[in-house]
């Protein structure tokens, strides 16, 4: 049995936590909250009362095998960024010093931290070279790890969706909206970045920094025409007729790992998602 432990289970982190407990690992997730802690532990999980912005609720972190640091700001300011992702994180790093060393930190980190390309499609070897300063915070807390003496694994995810976080209800809302310039959209389900975590443990690289995206990359309009159709909902999202923005990000480097995705594209993922909801799909 390994220890791991999640520090920052949020959406994506609290399904990596239950993902590991579902195979009946030892998990520890970092929670802010006593009633968040509660939840948790309802799931098998071993809930930690811990806040990395507050280095003094760090001292009793436990040792553990692999450690997944997916933390997020409640707000997306300059301010909570480097609150969360600069400070947060390094004191992670320092708390974990009075452990014997994991085999591998994975860091979750965004895709975001490319700037846009013009729809160009990129890969790993480009470099990142963010256009706002959210996107330098981002590299740089990539940088603190993968500089922290630590072996560690920086996973660049591209938009996440799964349950709760569908889209739908965005629909509505666009077509009452302005229109929107198209953008080129990279997606994954929040299920396969739970699902890659033991073949990162397992067989990636450290130091490696790997692109996160499922297999194919949608226009924006094409998108929700596509989700607008497969819910049965009359709504036409507007779009100008600019040439789009963006990037489509590969993803050869995750499937070198031999990952196969549960949901290769945004449509086996939302049909899934359609259908709990109760609607009317493709």
């Amino acid at each position: 049995m390994y220890h791991i432990l999640v520090a920052g289970a949020g959406y994506t982190g609290g399904a990596v936590a239950r993902f590991f407990a579902g195979k009946k690992q030892k998990v520890y997730a970092l929670a802010r909250s006593p009633e968040k802690a509660a939840r948790f532990a309802g799931q098998g999980i071993v809930p930690l009362v811990m806040d990395l912005t507050k280095p003094e609720t760090l001292e009793t972190l436990p040792p553990a095998h692999f450690v997944v640091v997916a933390a997020a700001p409640d707000e997306r300011t300059e301010a909570a960024y480097r609150q969360v992702y600069l400070e947060g994180v390094k004191n992670l790093l320092d708390a974990l010093k009075k452990n014997p060393k994991p085999f591998l930190i994975v860091y979750l980190s965004s895709t975001g931290v490319w700037p846009d390309q013009g729809g160009a499609w990129i890969d790993e070897m480009v470099p990142a070279a963010p256009d706002t300063e959210r996107g330098r915070i981002l590299l740089k807390a990539e940088e603190q790890v993968l500089c922290s003496g630590y072996p560690a694994v920086v996973l660049r995810l591209a938009g996440i969706y799964g349950p709760g976080r569908s889209r739908l209800a965005a629909l509505q809302k666009m077509q009452a909206s302005p229109p929107e310039d198209p953008r080129w959209m990279n997606l994954i389900h929040v299920e396969d970045i739970a699902r890659a975590m033991p073949v990162i443990f397992n067989k990636a690289e450290a130091g490696s920094i790997i692109a996160a995206a499922d297999d194919e990359p949608v226009l924006s309009p094409v998108f929700y025409a596509w989700l607008a159709e497969a819910a049965g909902r009359s709504v036409c999202a507007q779009f100008t007729a600019k040439p789009p923005s963006g990037k489509r990000i590969q993803n050869a480097r995750l499937k070198a790992l031999d990952f196969s995705f549960q949901y290769p594209t945004f449509r086996e993922g939302y049909r899934g998602l359609i259908a709990a909801e109760g609607q009317t799909h493709a």
